[in-house]
Order: C-alpha cells, then sequence, then structure tokens
C-alpha cells in the first residue's frame, strides 16, 4: 500500500512539475482554467488514495456516521420566516457537505462504481429538467 502511495505522490510531483512549465507560458485567463481543473484532479487522486487505503466496511461506516452529522446540520438549519429562497446554515454545514461528498466518491470508487453513479447523475438531472420544463409549458 505505501508503495502505491509513493508512487502516485511521485507522479504528482511530475505533473505540478509539467503544469508549473506550461502556467509560465500561459495568459491569467488560461492559468486560472488550468489551476482550477489541476486541483480538480489532485483532489480526485486524493480521494482515490483514501479510497485504497481504507477497507470497504471502514469507508461505508464512516460515510454513515458523515452523513448522520450532514443531516444534524440539515435540520438545524434555520428558515424562520417561510421565505423559498432564505435559508440560514451554519458554516459547518458546508464542511459537512464536504466530508460527505468525499466518503460518498470513495464508496463509489472502491466498489467500482463510478460510471454508474456519474449515469444515474445525468439520469436524474435529465428527468428532472424535462419536469421543469413540462411545468413551465403548462403555465403558458
Amino acid at each position: 500500500m505505501i508503495e502505491i502511495g509513493a508512487c502516485i505522490i511521485g507522479v504528482i510531483m511530475m505533473a505540478e512539475l509539467i503544469a508549473a512549465i506550461h502556467l509560465i507560458k500561459m495568459s491569467d485567463k488560461t492559468n486560472k482554467v488550468v489551476r482550477k481543473e489541476r486541483e480538480r484532479l489532485l483532489t480526485e487522486i486524493r480521494i482515490r488514495m483514501l479510497a485504497a487505503h481504507y477497507s470497504k466496511k471502514n469507508q461505508w461506516n464512516k460515510a454513515k456516521e458523515e452523513l448522520d452529522e450532514c443531516l444534524e446540520e440539515l435540520y438545524g438549519a434555520g428558515n424562520p420566516f417561510g421565505y423559498e429562497d432564505i435559508v440560514y446554515m451554519t458554516d459547518n454545514t458546508w464542511s459537512e457537505i464536504a466530508d460527505v461528498i468525499i466518503m460518498l466518491a470513495q464508496l463509489a470508487m472502491q466498489h467500482g462504481k463510478e460510471d454508474v453513479v456519474r449515469q444515474q447523475m445525468e439520469y436524474k438531472l435529465e428527468r428532472q429538467l424535462k419536469r421543469i420544463e413540462e411545468e413551465e409549458s403548462c403555465k403558458e
């Protein structure tokens, strides 16, 4: 396990060096796009490292714990006036959301279901957008 982690870190360091060289040659706007993509890829690599390190059972239990903590934050959020666009959440809510996203990503990785999750996300997004479109057409 340590050898895999060291190999991944070596790859990351090499990628960082190559990215730094290319960033020097690019415009500021392009640099921002490249930096964002680099950050996204590094985040994915780190999540993969965690998924490879811990057991499926451990991460399954940790995911349930993080989901409970996130739900606690969401149930504690306030909507004192009942307005549709005003919900008050604590700063910790965003931390708990990050924990849940990381844990669920690890579960999908560990079980080899990343493509299934992406397909389901696309399906559900498309379905909801069609529902909205139908609602809008009924209003006319």
